[in-house]
């Protein structure tokens, strides 16, 4: 069995319970699934280490080393379809601020626990 990019583990067993969502040839929405499993996991262990659990998207940029255009569709799945973060969307130069929810942190920290007892 393949291991997944990262520990968003429920992010996969929801794509598996909703093929319809992504029907074959419907690559653009699984490229944007596959960017989410592979940084959702950072995203949300950099806000986490952060004592407010905020960060700029410029900040999450060169925290993840990588581009804004890759990191703002995991930014809206993380927030629209988890409601893991929220998003301040004020900034009008796209600097916006992100911040973990109560549940984002609740799910980073019970998977940091799980990957500690192993």
């Amino acid at each position: 069995m393949q291991k997944p990019l990262s520990n968003l583990d429920y992010l996969i067993a929801t794509q598996k319970e909703a093929p319809a969502q992504n029907p074959p040839g419907s690559s653009g929405q699984s490229s944007i699934d596959e960017a989410a499993v592979a940084l959702g996991g950072p995203v949300l262990t950099a806000l986490n280490r952060d004592p407010q659990g905020k960060q700029t998207s410029f900040q999450l940029v060169d925290t993840l080393d990588v581009s804004l255009q890759d990191l703002s569709p995991v930014l809206d799945i993380l927030s629209e379809r988890f409601r893991w973060i929220e998003i301040d969307r004020s900034d009008r130069k796209g600097n916006y601020q992100i911040t973990l929810t109560p549940r984002g942190r609740d799910y980073i920290e019970k998977i940091m626990g799980r990957n500690r007892a192993k």
